[in-house]
C-alpha cells in the first residue's frame, strides 16, 4: 500500500473542514432548538398574579399592553390593581354586528380588560373547572367594562391578540385548551383567527377543557398576528382559554 502524502492545498482543505464541521454543527443544532421555540408570551395567563389577599377573591380584570397602566383609574373603574398589564397580549373590547349573511361585524371597542381567575386552595374552582395548567386561567367574557354615562348595554366580550415572531412561509402547530362555562347554546362561543383568518370556532359545552391543536402555514409577511375573540352572549359568563401555544421557527 502507497501512501500519498497530502499537498498543501489538501491540507488546506482539510484544516478548513476541521473547522467548518463544528460550526456546522452548532448551526443545525441551533436550527433545531428554534424549531421547537415558543413563541406565544404569557399563553396560561399566570402573569400578572391575582392579587387574591387584597381583593379577597380569585378572580379580577386587567388591561392589556395596548393599553396605559393609568387608564382604569382616569376612567374610575373598578379593581385597578396597582395598573397591572397582562403581558404578551393586548386586549379590546369586541363590539360587533350581524350582516344579511349572518357575518361579523367588528366594531372599534377600544382598550378591553381580560378576566384572569385564580385557582384557590380548599376553594371550589372559579366558575366550574380548575385552571388547564398552572394556577390561571381567563374568561374572554369579561366584567368591569366602563359604562358611558347614557349608554343602556355595553358588550362585555373582549378580543385577545399578540404579534408572534413568525418567519415567512414556514410551518407553525397552534395549541390551546378552551371550555364553555355554560350549557346555554351560543353562551360562549369563541372565534380563533391567525393574520386575519379564521381558523376555528368552538364554543358547545363539554365537562371538561377541551384541547385544540392547528397547523398553518405562516405568510409570506414576517409576524403573524394571533387572536382569540369572544363572539358568545355578551353577559360575562363566556370562554374560558388556557395553555396557548404556538411553536415553530423563531423568526
Amino acid at each position: 500500500m502507497f501512501y500519498s502524502k497530502p499537498d498543501n492545498a489538501a491540507r488546506s482543505a482539510t484544516r478548513s473542514l476541521r473547522y467548518l464541521l463544528p460550526a456546522t454543527l452548532a448551526a443545525a443544532l441551533a436550527a433545531q432548538t428554534a424549531a421547537a421555540a415558543e413563541l406565544v408570551v404569557n399563553g396560561g395567563f399566570e402573569d400578572p398574579v391575582v392579587p387574591v389577599a387584597e381583593l379577597g377573591k380569585g378572580w379580577t380584570t386587567f388591561y392589556g399592553e395596548n393599553a396605559t397602566a393609568t387608564m382604569c383609574e382616569e376612567k374610575l373603574e373598578q379593581e385597578c390593581n396597582g395598573g397591572m398589564l397582562v403581558p404578551g397580549w393586548q386586549v379590546d373590547w369586541f363590539d360587533f354586528d350581524l350582516d344579511a349573511m349572518g357575518n361579523i361585524i367588528a366594531i372599534e371597542g377600544g382598550p378591553g380588560r381580560v378576566e384572569i381567575q385564580r385557582d384557590l386552595p380548599n376553594e371550589p374552582a372559579l366558575g366550574g373547572i380548575s385552571a388547564y395548567e398552572g394556577d390561571q386561567k381567563a374568561e374572554l367574557d369579561s366584567h368591569h367594562r366602563y359604562q358611558p354615562p347614557g349608554k343602556d348595554a355595553v358588550s362585555n366580550n373582549v378580543v385577545i391578540y399578540q404579534t408572534l415572531p413568525t418567519c415567512p412561509l414556514s410551518s407553525y402547530e397552534l395549541n390551546f385548551a378552551w371550555k364553555a362555562r355554560t350549557e346555554d347554546e351560543g353562551d360562549s362561543t369563541l372565534l380563533v383567527v391567525v393574520n386575519d383568518m379564521p381558523l376555528l370556532t368552538v364554543g358547545d359545552f363539554k365537562p371538561g377543557w377541551q384541547e385544540e391543536s392547528y397547523k398553518f402555514i405562516s405568510s409570506s409577511d414576517p409576524g403573524q398576528l394571533l387572536a382569540f375573540t369572544s363572539v358568545g352572549v355578551a353577559n360575562t359568563l363566556g370562554a374560558f382559554v388556557d395553555g396557548i401555544s404556538v411553536q415553530g421557527p423563531d423568526g
